[in-house]
């Protein structure tokens, strides 16, 4: 009876063990302690989404009735955003190298959020992401004053320049600046840019030095348009030095900038009516014979044309409540077509980007390059 007993305890021992270890690992908790939402991962989203933003790395968050997901490329949930968000901030989140800034967090793809609390500092920014860095405010206060200083980590939240009065009164001394910190600065061959404040911060040295135009953060030469500038019909880098110039080309019309070495460029064939485009390298040959865009008639402004570094969109100008739109491979060939008056809503706004199409109006829709529908 005795051993009886004593195997009885036993059982009932490992059992309440097992019990113990499942919650835990179901749990999953993230950096900060706090757990990740419950929605099981995988499940497909239904498609009938009110809003959404670009996809990125492999990412976008959509929303789906009153609730806000990470999807990937094939539909199914990634994880869940416990957040409340407004709808212009969903459309605006991003993954760049691999994390996101939500709601003052930063989460990674697997949905775990590292709040700034939880490193010790005051708040995280979006500059410098791309290049696999965090700008981070540390806002501290005594009884007599209120020290404020700025920051450098890394993706694992290890300082990279320690945070200093000198760098923040340098390039964010101004409250105005907060929201061009997110939004307008970025990372670009060591440096981090603040554009509001004219000022650049050397990752190496630590150093503020005075602000000198850089085009973008997304690509090393940039289309001078058109008209626009001194400069228009010309590729520059980012000190504005001409890096190719392509004012020798005849109905030029305009181009988009260089993406993974390569670039867009448009004519016009102003007598004839017609437009035709072609895909350069950085020397200015052609990829292949521009060729002629078929069935549009009115495209007339870099808005209508769009390049991913994979693919090509162009799109006629707004006639009435439909508009037409081409996608194009890096040979020239025509992928597919889609006209908005198939959909059910009179007006929308579009964007390319990680070889997806979106188109948003009403609701929002994504699309593979040949315009079939992402999610079956």
């Amino acid at each position: 009876m005795k051993k009886l007993f004593a195997l009885l305890v036993l059982l009932v021992a490992l059992l309440l063990t097992g019990c113990q270890t499942k919650s835990s690992d179901s749990g999953e908790h993230n950096q900060s302690g706090k757990d990740k939402p419950s929605t099981e991962t995988g499940e497909k989203i239904t498609g009938n989404m009110t809003v959404g933003s670009d996809f990125s790395e492999g990412y976008a968050f959509v929303k789906e009735g009153e609730k806000i997901y990470c999807i990937d490329k094939s539909g199914s949930i990634v994880f869940e955003v416990d957040k409340d968000l407004p709808n212009s901030k969903i459309e605006a989140l991003r993954f760049s190298n691999g994390v996101a800034l939500i709601d003052g967090g930063i989460c990674d793809t697997s949905g775990k959020i590292t709040y700034p609390e939880d490193v010790g500092v005051t708040k995280f920014y979006r500059v410098a992401f791309r290049g696999g860095y965090i700008v981070a405010e540390k806002v501290t206060s005594d009884y007599s004053s209120t020290k404020k200083e700025l920051g450098v980590m890394n993706m694992n939240f290890e300082w990279v320049l320690s945070p200093s009065e000198e760098i923040y009164a340098a390039v964010a001394g101004d409250l105005w600046l907060t929201e061009a910190l997110n939004t307008q600065s970025f990372y670009s061959n060591g440096f981090i840019y603040f554009q509001g404040s004219e000022k650049c911060l050397d990752i190496n040295t630590g150093e503020v030095l005075d602000w000198h135009p850089v085009n973008s953060s997304q690509s090393d030469w940039i289309f001078h348009g058109i008209g626009t500038t001194e400069l228009g019909g010309t590729y520059c880098d980012s000190e504005d030095n001409v890096m190719l110039d392509l004012r020798q080309h005849e109905n030029l019309l305009t181009a988009t900038s260089f993406i993974n070495g390569k670039a867009a460029v448009f004519f016009y064939n102003q007598s004839a009516g017609t437009y035709f485009f072609t895909i350069i390298d950085k020397s200015g040959a052609f990829a292949f014979d521009p060729v002629e865009i078929k069935n549009i008639k009115s495209v007339y402004s870099v808005s209508c044309l769009q390049f991913d570094g994979e693919y090509v969109v162009v799109a006629e100008h707004y006639m009435g409540s439909d508009i037409r739109i081409q996608s194009y491979n890096m040979s020239g060939e025509l992928l597919g077509e889609l006209k908005t008056s198939s959909l059910p809503y009179a007006s929308y706004t579009w964007e390319l980007a990680d070889s997806v199409f979106v188109l948003r109006g009403g609701n929002v829709y994504y699309f593979n390059p040949d315009f079939t529908p992402l999610f079956e």
